[in-house]
C-alpha cells in the first residue's frame, strides 16, 4: 500500500456511517483479511459540522469502500483524495494505485533477495 488514508466524515454523519461499518465488518474481514478499526467519539461535545477521522485505510480498503459504501459523503471524500470526478474514475484510480503498489513491492523484494544472494551474512571458507 502506498500509504494510510484517513476517512473523515462530518459529526452529523458519524453515527450513520459507524452503524453501517459495524454491520459490514465481517464482510470486510472476509474480503481483505484485515480488521476494520472504527474510531469512537462522544458526540455531545462535538459540533455537527466538525470533520472527524473515522478510519485509517490503505488503497485496498479504499477500493472496498468505493465499491461497497452507500454514502455519497464517503464516496465524495474518496473522490477528493484520489482526484477523481466520478465513482467509476475513482475505482479505476484506486485499482491503478494498488497495481503500482504491488509492482513496487515486488521490485523491492526482488532487489532485497538479490542483495542477500550477492552478500551473504555467512560465507563458507
Amino acid at each position: 500500500m502506498a500509504g494510510i488514508d484517513i476517512i473523515y466524515v462530518h459529526a452529523e454523519n458519524y453515527l450513520e456511517f459507524k452503524a453501517w461499518l459495524e454491520s459490514v465488518k465481517r464482510f470486510y474481514w472476509e474480503d481483505l483479511n484485515e480488521e476494520l478499526y472504527i474510531r469512537e467519539y462522544n458526540l455531545e461535545s462535538i459540533q455537527q459540522n466538525e470533520l472527524l477521522p473515522v478510519l485509517n485505510l490503505g488503497s485496498e480498503g479504499d477500493l472496498w469502500l468505493a465499491i461497497n459504501c452507500p454514502f455519497e459523503y464517503v464516496i465524495d471524500r474518496l473522490k477528493f483524495m484520489y482526484s477523481a470526478k466520478t465513482k467509476e474514475q475513482l475505482i479505476k484510480k484506486i485499482h491503478s494505485q494498488i497495481i503500482k503498489d504491488i509492482n513496487l513491492d515486488k521490485k523491492y523484494k526482488l532487489d532485497r533477495i538479490k542483495n542477500w544472494m550477492e552478500n551473504p551474512v555467512y560465507k563458507e571458507e
